[in-house]
């Protein structure tokens, strides 16, 4: 036997390969997409756009994580990739062993990208609390001083009484008013997916606004152009687009609806915002 024939179909399953499998069917062939390189995603943010490139037809076969995308983007633009946050369609790609095909991810997909912050560190109350007691194990001396200060301090904190006692208001038939009693507010009623959502318009329109006067009487200094560009992209994205995505309909096909017209209706004034930009930066 050749070894022609032997290893004939050893690149059939490469992520690595130019071209659709040959010997494939014509079906097959048209889910890869066309014949490439590699394929591309264009990450969107501050009016930018960068290209990452993955192996060739790995997004279609099933062989990209969202893991894998958020680490290259953070490696483009230099930040740690557990800042970075992905939204694709208006949906916050957080899960990252979700493969990119389940997400609807294709070859030359746009995707919005915000940089977040860095997750807080836990703990830190526990380590302040052994860091003391390791320094009163290590020194009684010190221990006792503090002790001694702890009590100086109640003693000085405590109300000083006189010897006189204060008469009775009951006596001196002055009228004792009742006693206050605080109660709590009553708690609002949760909002339903639609009242959430009709909140996150209104929301939006206040900024799309913002957008048209940046759009017409942009700042003429770069360095504010670009603040103001920044401040009002990464506020949209906050305020509305990643609040909408948490907004859980329950099945309730309408609410579905308009939160799908509202995340479209978001996207394109992020749009008309980075088209503004490239515009007046030119």
């Amino acid at each position: 036997m050749s070894w022609t024939s032997r290893f004939g179909n050893l690149g059939r399953f490469s992520p690595f390969t130019r071209s659709p499998p040959q010997g494939s069917t014509t079906q097959a062939a048209d889910d890869l997409g066309p014949s490439r390189d590699t394929d591309m995603l264009s990450l969107r943010n501050k009016g930018q756009s960068y290209a990452v490139h993955f192996p060739a037809y790995s997004i279609a076969k099933g062989g990209l994580t969202v893991g894998q995308v958020r680490e290259q983007a953070g490696r483009k633009i230099g930040v740690d990739a557990r800042r970075v946050k992905l939204i694709f369609q208006g949906k916050n790609l957080k899960d990252d062993a979700r493969l990119c095909k389940q997400e609807g991810l294709k070859h030359e997909a746009q995707v919005l990208l915000t940089i977040g912050d860095m997750p807080s560190a836990s703990g830190s109350d526990d380590e302040d609390d052994s860091v003391d007691g390791v320094e009163d194990s290590a020194d009684p001396d010190n221990a006792k001083r503090r002790r001694n200060r702890n009590k100086n301090k109640k003693r000085r904190n405590k109300p000083k009484t006189s010897g006189t006692s204060t008469p009775d208001a009951s006596n001196l038939g002055v009228p004792i008013p009742p006693p206050q009693t605080s109660r709590a507010p009553s708690p609002k009623p949760p909002q339903s997916a639609e009242q959430k959502i009709a909140s996150l318009r209104d929301t939006l329109h206040t900024y799309a606004k913002e957008v048209d006067v940046f759009d017409r009487t942009p700042p003429t200094e770069p360095a504010k152009r670009e603040f103001e560009h920044k401040r009002l992209s990464e506020t949209i994205l906050t305020q509305v687009l990643l609040k909408l995505d948490a907004v859980e309909t329950e099945g309730d096909q309408e609410a579905r609806a308009k939160r799908k017209e509202l995340v479209k209706e978001t996207q394109g004034v992020l749009k008309n915002l980075d088209d503004a930009a490239v515009r007046h930066a030119s």
